[in-house]
């Protein structure tokens, strides 16, 4: 459940972070517009776009695949983990049928150690495996919001505005482009 909630915590603060940082300059190529007005900034509401964005969509099936995915792989772990530990306590029974006091005392520390090894190398094959997953996600969010920077500033250009930023950061004013930068999104995605 912590895995879960690790991977779920990376993909919100990923998907917060681009929303922070999504500001497009449109038709200045990387340079600052000589002059901004209301009539020259757009805005688009970021929370509809992720919601109906082609990629984002996308994206919600991949992170629920690697959930499965990870999900699955940690149950077979734990599941390997259980047997090793039954097959444990039967040599340690084993070992100590016969066997003095402080000489199963002693068995009974090197089988704990053994456990407790293998219970930590499986922990961490687990996380190694959410760190890859991770990993893949990040790149599959870095190519949808390149995307959707791609489509904003196309939009952003046929409307003729100079700068394009995220609706939460508009007090008054500007134009709303979500629907279109929806609409282009799905139009250059069937092509």
């Amino acid at each position: 459940m912590s895995m879960r909630r690790d991977l779920l915590l990376g993909i919100v603060l990923a998907l917060f972070v681009a929303a922070a940082g999504l500001v497009v300059v449109v038709r200045s190529a990387g340079k600052a517009p000589d002059v901004v007005t209301p009539e020259s900034i757009g805005y688009i509401d970021l929370e509809q776009v992720h919601a109906k964005f082609p990629e984002f969509a996308r994206l919600q099936e991949i992170k629920k695949a690697y959930e499965n995915e990870l999900n699955s792989f940690a149950n077979y772990q734990r599941q390997s983990l259980a047997t090793y530990l039954q097959e444990l306590e039967k040599k340690k029974e084993e070992e100590s049928a016969g066997k003095t006091e402080a000489q199963k005392q002693e068995i009974e520390r090197k089988y704990e150690e053994l456990a407790q090894s293998k219970a930590t190398e499986i922990n961490q094959s687990i996380q190694q495996k959410n760190r890859e997953l991770q990993d893949k996600l990040d790149q599959e969010l870095a190519k949808a919001e390149e995307r959707l920077r791609q489509v904003i500033e196309t939009v952003g250009a046929e409307k003729g505005l100079n700068l394009v930023l995220v609706k939460s950061a508009i007090y008054y004013g500007g134009n709303d482009l979500t629907d279109d930068v929806i609409k282009k999104a799905i139009e250059t995605g069937k092509k």
